[in-house]
């Protein structure tokens, strides 16, 4: 489905057809947008890889980040949830994952291998000390201060966009 909101985001082709086609999509898209703007947001910069929809997820998350902190550590903490949204992929194995089994490998002198960087899941495993170099703070500040605002961002916009992709499979027959 992922593939296919894609698609018709920079589709040019947007006739009505009589099957699902682009438009069907884009509405689809925007009306479920309505009630999930930042997953609409994340869709569109994560698979049309679309400036002004990161600045638009970036916004609504800063405000969604809840401390005292001044707007600028609020949006560092944002921007950092991003970057690990839309780049989710392990940096060894590039997140390639061997269908039978799922996990992700290497190959080393003709070997298989399964990914060190990554144990085998595909996904990036982000340190503590990435972390704080991406908010721009102390490894000691980071796990004081912002570790837990940086898990909330996280989860509170993957949750945003989970029910992003439940609306659209539940209007489009992907």
């Amino acid at each position: 489905m992922r593939a296919a909101v894609g698609l018709a985001t920079i589709a040019s082709d947007l006739r009505w057809r009589i099957s699902t086609g682009h438009v069907d999509r884009i509405t689809a898209l925007g009306i479920a947008g309505i009630a999930s703007p930042i997953g609409a947001a994340l869709l569109k910069a994560y698979v049309a890889n679309d400036h002004h929809s990161y600045c638009d997820a970036l916004g609504l998350m800063t405000k969604r980040v809840k401390c005292n902190f001044p707007y600028s550590w609020k949006e560092a903490v944002a921007r950092q949830a991003l970057r690990e949204m839309l780049l989710p992929f392990c940096t060894s194995c590039l997140g390639a994952t061997d269908e039978s089994d799922g996990n992700a490998y290497l190959v080393v002198q003709d070997i298989k291998v399964l990914c060190p960087a990554c144990q085998g899941s595909g996904k990036r495993l982000w340190t503590d000390t990435e972390r704080a170099t991406g908010i721009g703070v102390d490894v000691r500040a980071y796990r004081i201060k912002f570790e837990k605002l940086l898990v909330e961002a996280i989860n509170s916009a993957s949750s945003d966009l989970r029910d992003l992709h439940i609306r659209l499979s539940d209007w489009l027959d992907d």
